[in-house]
């Protein structure tokens, strides 16, 4: 090995193909880049929640054919400590393995959002999702609460659903079907502003869905969703946000909900030589298009650290979204520096190139090319 110097990356999701394909765009020629995920495949969880609807989009695609090319080792496996003296990690399976830098990417961890509602955001929830879509096609359900529940700080899927959901029912002629939606929210996407809230409440109210602002869920059973107020919101089905914790690794410092506090260069804590990025982080925005951001934040500082670059730029969040609806994407652009009710770009045109959903330098243009050269995917 010499003095070459080693990066590991752990994790396998936006993050992590963010910093690997980041890093070989920095051109080392004295680095080892290794990736330990606990998966051969990355999901693209946008495009996971829409498959249900019938939108036939590539959820899943091998890791090694996103990173072929950036000369990085896969390693399928979880890490199970660190060890910030000696810097190695020790996986799942008992190998140990020696890092110059470290970078965290493990994203965090779902749990039930509102007891008793089909939690969206994993795979798991795709066959509940599509029972109940079968169920409003045959006319066995008639009223269905979307809810975004509190301390969800990325609510689009739920409007997402919401519109899709209602959509889906007018094709089959089930135009009896109820459809309201519960958010903690003065107005949808408030993390957006206002001209996006606008543009949103706007599309509930042409889909028929009844919104139920600045409120929030208690409870779901009996056929109703509670609010905390008192108000009950007839309800036969409900699909709730989940709630995120962090994934706790033994050895890193994790704030009390699991999380990892960073700095705007990705550095962890006080520590000297461990990065993250993603919704591991103690950033309150989880969402991939941030995810990458971060990312690339943490490459430029490497580029710095190992001598190909002179200046690192900080992470300074930049919010994008695509809303999907009944025929038609609303893109909507924002900066995530200026608080709540920020002014919005709110376009039915792309707002940034390759218009992904997931905005990213390095892997939107890595998925695209792979599409264009009719790469074999898998699409499970």
């Amino acid at each position: 090995m010499g003095n070459r110097q080693k990066i590991v990356i752990v994790g396998g999701g936006v993050a992590a193909l963010e910093t690997a394909i980041g890093l070989h765009e920095c051109k080392y020629v004295d680095v080892d880049v290794a990736m330990i995920s606990p998966t051969a495949d990355f999901n693209y969880r946008p495009f996971t929640v829409l498959e249900p609807f019938g939108i036939r989009h590539v959820a899943e695609m091998p890791i090694r054919s996103l990173v072929d090319g950036c000369d990085v080792e896969l390693i399928v496996d979880k890490v199970s400590r660190v060890d910030q003296t000696f810097k190695r990690v020790m996986t799942s399976k008992g190998t140990l393995i020696d890092f110059d830098a470290l970078v965290v990417t493990t994203g965090a961890e779902t749990i039930e959002g509102l007891p008793g509602a089909l939690t969206i955001g994993d795979k798991a929830s795709l066959i509940k999702l599509r029972h109940m879509l079968g169920e409003i096609d045959a006319g066995l359900v008639r009223s269905v609460a979307f809810v975004a529940t509190a301390g969800a700080s990325w609510t689009l899927p739920i409007y997402e659903c919401a519109l899709l959901t209602a959509a889906r029912a007018r094709h089959q002629l089930q135009s009896a079907v109820r459809i309201h939606v519960i958010t903690p929210e003065q107005c949808p996407l408030q993390i957006f502003g206002e001209a996006a809230g606008e543009r949103v409440m706007a599309l509930l109210q042409d889909a028929g869905i009844k919104l139920h602002t600045s409120t929030r869920a208690q409870s779901f059973d009996d056929g109703e969703v509670k609010t905390i107020t008192g108000a009950k919101v007839p309800a036969a089905r409900a699909v709730a946000l989940p709630h995120l914790v962090g994934r706790r690794i033994p050895g890193l410092p994790h704030d009390a909900n699991g999380f990892l506090p960073v700095d705007r260069l990705g550095h962890v804590g006080d520590t000297e030589s461990i990065y993250a990025a993603g919704d591991i982080t103690d950033f309150p925005v989880k969402q991939g298009s941030i995810a990458a951001q971060q990312a690339d934040a943490i490459v430029s500082e490497l580029a710095v650290r190992f001598g190909r670059a002179q200046e690192s730029r900080p992470f300074r969040p930049q919010l994008h979204a695509v809303l999907l609806s009944e025929g038609s994407s609303t893109f909507i652009r924002a900066s995530g520096d200026k608080g709540p009710h920020r002014g919005a770009d709110v376009s039915d045109e792309p707002l940034w190139e390759n218009a992904e959903k997931i905005f990213s330098r390095h892997l939107s243009q890595r998925m695209q090319r792979l599409r264009a050269a009719g790469t074999k995917l898998a699409a499970r």
